[in-house]
């Protein structure tokens, strides 16, 4: 599993995109990409099933055929903005031995980019 600091999703990938000239990069360079790809954005494409169905039709594509830059843009925002949330939502799981300890657990993590 690839570890991504601070919730931030690939941020050398950022980069990539600012220098002048084109680059490309290795696979270990991309890998925290990637993974996050396949674990996060196929979610926004109709989760496995629908990928399966995908790679059966087209044969030699991946899910980077598959996938917009709308659904990457969409799916790192929904990411970095709950992650807080979820980190808090493990240690709650972690803390909480029963059930009536639960609702004493109190919550702080909001979503970033979310106006209530």
């Amino acid at each position: 599993m690839v570890e991504f600091k601070d919730g931030k999703v690939a941020p050398t990938a950022r980069s990539w995109l600012s220098q002048a000239t084109s680059i490309q990069p290795s696979y270990s360079d991309a890998e925290s990409l990637l993974y996050f790809l396949d674990k996060y954005t196929t979610i926004m494409v109709g989760g496995a099933k629908a990928m399966s169905q995908f790679y059966k039709n087209n044969k030699g594509k991946t899910l980077l055929d598959k996938v917009s830059v709308s659904d990457i843009a969409y799916s790192i925002l929904v990411y970095e903005s709950s992650y807080d949330v979820w980190v808090e939502d493990i240690k709650k799981a972690e803390m909480c031995a029963t059930e009536e300890e639960e609702p004493v657990f109190k919550h702080v993590a909001k979503n970033k980019y979310h106006v209530p």
